[in-house]
Parts: structure tokens; C-alpha cells; sequence
């Protein structure tokens, strides 16, 4: 956690556009790539960077398709 947070990932809240959210999942996907993730860490480093909608929605999300916290 210590080494992804030194790659100042942005926090994710919601866009205005999809470009916007793009542009945040290219951003992020260039740190994971540094730090040599996997799927699965991906998944969870992005997820703790979401906030406000979208993270009530990626929520959901995980509700919606049986999976748990």
C-alpha cells in the first residue's frame, strides 16, 4: 500500500463525461504496471480509491453479483 500510495493515485468520486473516467482508469492503470499488480490487487488498490458515487455505485456493483466486502 505504502508503494502505491508514493504514485499519488487520484481519488475517483464521479465524471462529467466518460473521458473523465477514462482518463482516471489510464492513470491508474500506468501505476499498476510500475508496481507489477496483479488482476486482482488492481481491483482492490482501485476500488480503495473511490469515493462518494463511485463508490456507492461500485457497492452496488459487488452486491449485485454476490460478492462480499
Amino acid at each position: 500500500l505504502e508503494r502505491f500510495h508514493k504514485q499519488k493515485p487520484r481519488v475517483f468520486r464521479s465524471a462529467a463525461s466518460p473521458t473523465d473516467a477514462e482518463d482516471w482508469i489510464s492513470h491508474m492503470e500506468k501505476i499498476f504496471v510500475v508496481l507489477e499488480c496483479s488482476d486482482n490487487h488492481r481491483v482492490k488498490l482501485a476500488a480503495f480509491k473511490l469515493e462518494g458515487d463511485a463508490y456507492r455505485w461500485w457497492d452496488s456493483w459487488k452486491v449485485a453479483n454476490g460478492l462480499t466486502h
